[in-house]
């Protein structure tokens, strides 16, 4: 199995996402630039990403993305099936398909990919953000003596000091009532 150049992509840019969080939105030309990534590649990510939740974005002259939750409230499903869809290695395997198409019977291999796929789901499913970055800060001070980022605390990756920031934004990228101008 390959992980798509979509997800390695928006992976490392979601990531950047939450090491900023809630410091400072980052624009999309400075992550395409410092990562050496295509800016209209990553702006299609990002509209993927802010169309699921996972990203808002800020307007004006300090403006850019930021994370719509904390980091510790955003799993790496919630971010691979932004980008990819359902996670389902076959066809077969999901639920809605128990036979393959090409058989006249049940797959035989069936019970192989759906067990592949769920143990897929859990890693990404317990996997957050604030997971990936601990380790990154970890593997930075064992090998420098000390974090990039000055040491990004649990505590400040599970305040919601952006929930402000994205006004209007829930879920899907849809309005709330509330968000409406009152006649």
């Amino acid at each position: 199995m390959k992980i798509s150049t979509r997800m390695r992509y928006g992976s490392r840019a979601i990531v950047e996402l939450a090491r900023a969080y809630p410091d400072r939105p980052l624009s999309v030309g400075e992550m395409a630039k410092v990562h050496r990534l295509s800016l209209k590649y990553l702006e299609q990510i990002f509209g993927a990403l802010r169309a699921a939740g996972l990203i808002c974005s800020l307007r004006g002259i300090y403006g850019g993305y930021v994370l719509a939750r904390p980091p510790a409230e955003i799993s790496m499903l919630a971010v691979y099936e932004a980008l990819e869809g359902s996670l389902t290695l076959v066809e077969c395997s999901s639920e809605s398909q128990r036979h393959c198409s090409s058989f006249l019977g049940a797959c035989p291999t069936r019970g192989l990919w759906t067990e592949m796929s769920q143990a897929l789901r859990g890693v990404l499913a317990r996997t957050t953000l604030l997971d990936i970055v601990a380790q990154q800060a970890q593997e930075e001070t064992a090998s420098s003596g000390s974090p990039k980022n000055g040491g990004a605390s649990e505590e400040r990756m599970t305040s919601r000091s952006f929930s402000r920031a994205c006004p209007g934004e829930t879920g899907r990228g849809a309005k709330s009532p509330s968000d409406s101008p009152q006649g």
